[in-house]
């Protein structure tokens, strides 16, 4: 379901952006067929394109991403006392 969800969404950003890339780029200067099959290509494009950072940056490696964003004092404090307040007594 998740999986499924990425598509549609990443799907959803793609056709805003082929049409967009289509309409000013590409449908003046050639015909309607080939201006067709450019913005059907420019779509499955962007839509893989993007299904693979959204993945990768999202499902795949957000620990990374998190451990190379520092934690506040703050926070630490936070999670520290949360840890000992958890700890069988």
């Amino acid at each position: 379901m998740l999986s499924l969800g990425s598509i549609v969404m990443m799907a959803t950003i793609a056709a805003g952006m082929a049409f967009t890339i289509w309409f000013r780029l590409i449908s003046p200067h050639v015909g309607a067929l080939v201006g067709i099959s450019f913005f059907c290509l420019i779509f499955m494009i962007l839509t893989a394109a993007l299904y693979v950072v959204w993945t990768w940056l999202f499902f795949l490696h957000p620990d990374e991403i998190c451990r190379k964003v520092p934690t506040s004092s703050k926070g630490l404090r936070r999670r520290t006392r949360r840890y000992f307040d958890n700890l069988p007594k």
